[in-house]
């Protein structure tokens, strides 16, 4: 029956004539069975979310593993800044500090090392993330995989990398700087470190998933991460800086970064600081709510879990919209 309605299909096509019995017999292949329902499937896509999300878990873990040149080029950095600005440091000891250079000199190697390092992570990331973009658009279009296990990948392929870099970074430079030796101060350390490296990994993500092109998401994050390491609170002192420039201020990750740091290292330091007016301790001038502190009472102890919760606040944000831009913006060209 089949041979027969194609035949005369062609024949009617070719202008020939078709003739009426052939048309019947088509008309009565093509028509449904009675009580029939139309073709449907019990859900869009042919396995299960979790299931697709240990495939795509297990192929980022396996790319990232097979291209080691993206992770080892951040890896080395992140190991030859913490070699390089901490062989500086490597002198006065933290109990020695009793001058407001040897204090703010600390702040800043503090400042500069994770600014760079999450600048290094920052566009280090992007590449990848465009390579694998390409091959979302595809997949996406042919309903291989949803959107939600695409995004979860790419974190917990991440996440052992950027654990054991941020702990070859941080703990090489607590070695040669000579921190104030306490477990509780390195764990701060550590933990607002990796949370902004982290942050700024995927920041980049957010950037190309939203953007049309690699160049264009590196120009934006590069002109928002540099101006927002001004308006960290080092450069300008948070009570200096502009009204209008406060908001910027205020959603820096650096800023959170940069301030958990130094109040969780000087917090416990009475050594007093001999060449300031009315001799104050590193404490009180670098870590207190006092009007005549070096940030102005702005950057305290207090403030060290709401620090943690705004960089948490900070990744949260960045992976929900690239979530959003991965559902809703296609850069697909043919």
């Amino acid at each position: 029956m089949l041979s027969a309605c194609t035949e005369g299909w062609a024949d009617a096509y070719s202008g020939g004539a078709l003739e009426a019995e052939n048309v019947r017999a088509c008309e009565r292949w093509m028509r449904p069975e009675p009580g029939s329902r139309p073709v449907s499937f019990p859900s869009e896509y042919a396995v299960s979310t979790q299931r697709q999300r240990d495939i795509l878990v297990q192929r980022m873990i396996i790319n990232y593993w097979r291209g080691p040149a993206y992770n080892l080029a951040r890896g080395g950095v992140a190991l030859l800044i913490a070699l390089t600005f901490g062989s500086v440091f490597t002198e006065p000891r933290p109990e020695a500090i009793a001058t407001f250079t040897g204090g703010l000199g600390r702040a800043g190697l503090l400042y500069i090392s994770t600014f760079f390092s999450g600048v290094i992570f920052f566009t280090s990331a992007m590449p990848i993330m465009m390579d694998e973009r390409r091959a979302f658009y595809r997949e996406k279009h042919s309903k291989m995989y949803s959107i939600l296990p695409y995004v979860e990948s790419f974190g917990v392929a991440e996440f052992p990398y950027l654990l054991v870099f941020c702990l070859l970074h941080t703990g090489l430079m607590w070695y040669l700087v000579d921190f104030y030796h306490s477990w509780d101060k390195y764990a701060w350390y550590f933990t607002l470190y990796f949370l902004y490296v982290s942050g700024q990994t995927f920041f980049a993500q957010f950037l190309v998933a939203a953007m049309p092109t690699a160049e264009s998401a590196q120009a934006l994050g590069t002109a928002f991460l540099s101006i927002c390491s001004l308006l960290a609170g080092f450069a300008i002192a948070p009570d200096k800086i502009p009204w209008y420039f406060k908001p910027l201020y205020r959603i820096a990750a650096l800023h959170y970064a940069f301030e958990g740091m130094v109040v969780t290292q000087f917090h416990d330091s009475h050594v007093r600081i001999r060449d300031m007016p009315g001799t104050p301790t590193v404490k009180r001038y670098f870590t207190s709510h006092w009007e005549h502190s070096h940030w102005g009472g702005a950057y305290c102890y207090s403030h060290r879990w709401y620090d943690v919760i705004a960089l948490f606040a900070y990744m949260a944000f960045f992976r929900v919209g690239t979530i959003i831009c991965l559902s809703t913006i296609d850069y697909t060209t043919r």
